[in-house]
């Protein structure tokens, strides 16, 4: 069961109230039966996105980066940043940094291993970015093309990089550590202490755990993409 919160605020310009985004986030989260709704963060009437200082968008973001919850779930993107390049960069935060999922009551997951995702949220959720529908449809079918020639798509992991050739992931500088954080947890090590002996913090070793395949095919094979098999 993973462990969800919802993230609400009304703006001055929005139709939809925060009982309504309450009741949409909560049917949500019972529709999706691995997710558990156990807290709201309620920004309350009138929050600006453009208002940095927000109270409980700011511990929101606390809480992910504490390693609280595993999913965020808003009524549109737009709640996540006051623009394009605020969302991108908190979404970055949320699924690199401290392995939250992003999910959206109209679009659902927003998988970051998946750029067209990205694109199609983060545009489509903007109201100050009308007119985009061009580009987003012009990004998608060019992404689509690249994944269709074999080419790997989505955030390196922590201990990777992209290979030369960008279809596939390969170890890096990083790589041994993450290793190490496998096989202190196999000699049943607790997450505190594999912290204390690699230096990663809880997040970062979370993700690893999660992505065992991933490492084990690389050191291996030499590479991992998502057709391969550990």
């Amino acid at each position: 069961m993973k462990q969800a919160r919802l993230y609400v605020r009304l703006s001055q310009t929005s139709e939809v109230s925060i009982q309504n985004q309450i009741e949409d986030g909560t049917e949500y989260c019972e529709q999706h039966a691995e997710l558990e709704l156990n807290h709201i963060y309620n920004e309350g009437q009138y929050a600006s996105g453009w208002d940095a200082s927000r109270k409980k968008y700011q511990q929101m973001l606390a809480d992910a980066e504490a390693g609280e919850f595993d999913v965020l779930v808003v009524t549109h993107g737009s709640r996540l940043g006051r623009d394009k390049l605020e969302r991108l960069d908190k979404f970055t935060d949320l699924a690199n940094k401290w392995d939250v999922e992003f999910h959206t009551i109209k679009r659902g997951y927003v998988d970051p291993n998946l750029p067209q995702d990205i694109l199609m949220e983060v545009f489509h959720s903007l109201s100050d970015d009308e007119g985009k529908g061009a580009e987003v449809e012009h990004l998608t079918k060019a992404i689509a093309k690249k994944v269709e020639k074999g080419h790997y798509h989505g955030a390196p992991k922590f201990g990777t990089r992209y290979s030369e050739d960008k279809t596939c992931l390969v170890a890096n500088e990083w790589f041994q550590t993450a290793i190490d954080v496998l096989e202190l947890r196999a000699e049943g090590k607790t997450y505190r202490e594999i912290a204390t002996e690699t230096g990663c913090d809880l997040a970062k070793i979370k993700r690893t755990l999660d992505n065992e395949d991933v490492y084990r095919t690389i050191e291996t094979e030499g590479c991992w993409r998502p057709s391969m098999v550990a």
